[in-house]
């Protein structure tokens, strides 16, 4: 933030997490648990 006013850049700010939830997407996506990830019964 301080080099964009040193410099008076533009900057965008993105929410990803808020981006992905709420997107539309036309492909599918595919994910897996990283490893050493697990809950006992399910």
């Amino acid at each position: 933030m301080a080099l964009v006013a040193h410099f008076d850049l533009e900057l965008h700010q993105m929410d990803v997490k808020t981006t992905f939830l709420n997107g539309s997407l036309e492909e599918k996506v595919y994910m897996d648990q990283p490893e050493g990830f697990s809950i006992k019964g399910k």
